[in-house]
């Protein structure tokens, strides 16, 4: 059980028994082991009380409360339901869950944007996802050691002679039982060396990975420059790049859940527009910046749908797309986000938002 689950109950006034976490912590162990990406993704709309997409999800996700204690109320408990995902939420990104993981844990910083969701019940439940994203980035990135190809140690000359004695004779019903334990001793050392060597060329196949990944993002840092506009970044207008150059900076990313230093890329980017960086811009100046035709592209690029209601800078675009005046789509977004979108946010905090929502997508993609 997770030390802090007790704790977690209290902040929505649920005193908890003993007894009764122990119930609670056996059902979650048991959703984690079946859940799947689409589920993981439920659970953050469950703890960030954002409508379900799946009409069946909570009714599936309250039963398995029910199967371990008869007495688990099967509605108007939404306070506990929203806490209990937020553990589940945890919970898997404890466990070895890997892409999995990374869905979740997107997932969840995601639609947190930056602070700008308010009445989180548990604010610290979407800091672990955070601090699991820099740990696994970390991880993905620090072993350049390449494992050595183990070659077994075979004694060629006396597997020939064995097969020579076995072949002595001219009774082939007679080589059957010498014959084997020669090939299967090859076999095994065949095996230990395909194994080993597999396992060499998957690590090499990743460092190449990973270091043609940082060639592409340091030339696109040197070259200050807009892949997608052919324009210099500094030639653009502050808001709109915070959005060019997470979906620039995303598209150079080969390995999820992205480098560690993303966010120096994106700040150094952005002073290329504006060396000292205003303490804030608004999602409203950013979406409306750009032109039509570059957010057209973007969305079309990108199958956001089944996160749409998670990626706010994402769902914005999106909605701008319906509409032709500059304020004509904030109604609809503002009902569907539950976020204004005047709130004031730092301009490295918007733009690092949309990188990590462009990011959440390709998760999505890769666990489908």
């Amino acid at each position: 059980m997770h030390r802090d689950f007790a704790d977690w109950y209290r902040r929505v006034a649920i005193e908890p028994k003993g007894e009764t976490l122990e119930k609670r912590w056996q059902a979650i162990e048991a959703f984690v082991e079946s859940l799947d990406a689409a589920d993981a993704l439920e659970l953050v709309r469950l703890f960030y009380a954002r409508p379900s997409r799946d009409s069946g999800f909570i009714e599936k996700y309250r039963t398995t409360f029910k199967d371990t204690d008869p007495t688990f109320p099967m509605r108007d408990n939404d306070p506990e339901l929203g806490v209990l995902a937020g553990v589940t939420l945890v919970h898997l990104l404890e466990k070895d869950a890997a892409e999995l993981a990374d869905v979740a844990a997107l997932g969840m910083v995601c639609a947190a944007c930056r602070g700008l969701r308010q009445d989180v019940p548990v604010p610290e439940i979407g800091d672990r996802a955070r601090r699991y994203l820099l740990k696994r980035s970390s991880s993905l990135r620090a072993s350049r050691e390449v494992p050595a190809v183990t070659i077994p140690e075979l004694e060629l000359a006396e597997i020939l002679d064995s097969l020579k004695k076995s072949c002595q004779g001219n009774n082939l019903t007679v080589l059957a039982e010498p014959i084997i334990p020669p090939f299967e001793e090859l076999q095994l050392a065949i095996r230990q060396l395909a194994t080993s060597a597999e396992k060499a060329v998957n690590h090499l196949t990743k460092l190449q990975q990973l270091w043609q990944e940082e060639s592409d993002i340091l030339w696109w840092l040197f070259g200050e420059y807009s892949r997608d506009l052919n324009r210099r970044m500094a030639d653009l207008e502050l808001p709109g790049v915070c959005l060019v150059a997470a979906k620039e900076l995303a598209d150079l990313t080969v390995v999820l859940p992205g480098p560690l230093a993303a966010k120096a890329f994106l700040d150094k980017v952005l002073r290329t527009v504006k060396r000292k960086l205003p303490n804030s811009t608004t999602l409203h100046e950013a979406v409306n910046a750009p032109t039509r035709e570059w957010r057209s592209s973007w969305i079309r690029q990108d199958d956001i749908g089944p996160v749409e209601d998670l990626c706010p800078v994402l769902l914005a675009v999106r909605k701008s797309l319906e509409t032709d005046g500059l304020d004509d789509w904030v109604p609809a977004f503002e009902k569907a986000a539950g976020i204004k979108v005047r709130q004031s946010i730092p301009p490295l905090d918007l733009a690092y938002q949309a990188y990590e929502e462009n990011l959440l997508v390709r998760a999505v993609e890769r666990c489908s």
